[in-house]
């Protein structure tokens, strides 16, 4: 079993012809976990190997993707798949199609094969019941702090070497949509639609955790463009810092506001037409949101996902 286990260790696809018979006994689940993620480490190093010298949003991504996903069921299938590549000139990605189904998705507590279905298929996603209550918990205590005056980062005041400088509460909303524009600065040719689906839920199942100080409207945004089939152009180049990848997101985030462009059914156009056509009202960002919105790192956690899918 020892031998069989090392042969594991260094070769993934081990796991299917010999995991039944060496994962066994009481520690059966513990070990068949550990030996995914050893088998997720070696398809993660084998992508950077490929890719080596692009500058990609990965290795925050793939560090997410251990601590945070739930791996609540075991694969039974780690044989090599067809992958659509991130580098540019690769192809088309599937196209998607009218969605019959609705996933629903517990914040905090999502499957890989959860996040590969979102990635490869085209069903509506919701939320579980019970979701809102977390968020509206952290608002309420944004909320309670900006009341009592008191200076809170990124929300009354400026950034970075602005920090000290106090803004008034009649333009907390404006500081937030500078913030945000001024962030979309990517550049590069943008992401798959797949790719920007999976961000999407990403981020909205981050932000319903209840730990942003959002509303729970922003949220429900998200998803509406994700079931709605609108995907923001993001630029597949842009920075990836302390605080998360700004410039991507800052792309994405400008749909909700009706900016920037998107494309629908594969088809690129202004971002205003395509919220109206799909009866979605642009929103008026609040104190910390475009702040909630930048920071993440969905953009680098999509891209582990879809080098494991």
């Amino acid at each position: 079993a020892d031998q069989n286990w090392r042969r594991i260790g260094k070769d993934p696809s081990a796991i299917a012809s010999h995991g039944p018979q060496v994962l066994s006994g009481a520690n059966q689940k513990r070990q068949l976990h550990a030996a995914q993620r050893t088998a997720i480490a070696h398809r993660f190093n084998a992508f950077v190997q490929r890719n080596a010298g692009q500058k990609r949003f990965v290795f925050l991504g793939f560090r997410d993707l251990l601590n945070h996903v739930a791996f609540a069921r075991p694969e039974r299938n780690f044989q090599p798949r067809a992958r659509h590549r991130l580098r540019e000139g690769a192809g088309p990605r599937p196209a998607l199609g009218a969605r019959m189904t609705t996933l629903t998705l517990k914040p905090g507590s999502i499957s890989l094969s959860d996040l590969r279905r979102i990635s490869r298929g085209d069903d509506a996603v919701a939320l579980t019941e019970g979701w809102r209550r977390p968020v509206e918990a952290a608002l309420a205590a944004v909320r309670a702090r900006l009341a009592a005056g008191e200076s809170l980062y990124g929300i009354n005041t400026g950034f970075g070497k602005l920090a000290k400088t106090r803004i008034s509460d009649d333009e907390l909303a404006t500081l937030q949509l500078y913030l945000m524009r001024s962030h979309a600065a990517g550049v590069g040719a943008p992401f798959a639609d797949t790719t920007v689906r999976l961000v999407l839920v990403l981020k909205a199942a981050s932000l319903a955790r209840g730990f942003s100080g959002v509303r729970a409207v922003v949220i429900e945004r998200l998803l509406a463009l994700v079931n709605a089939g609108i995907h923001p152009v993001v630029p597949s180049q842009g920075s990836v810092g302390a605080s998360g990848d700004l410039a991507p997101l800052a792309h994405l985030s400008l749909a909700l506001i009706g900016e920037g462009r998107v494309r629908v059914q594969g088809k690129e156009q202004d971002c205003a037409p395509a919220l109206k056509a799909a009866g979605i009202e642009p929103l008026e960002l609040g104190p910390k949101e475009g702040l909630a919105l930048l920071n993440g790192t969905q953009v680098s956690t999509a891209l582990a996902l879809e080098a494991l899918f």
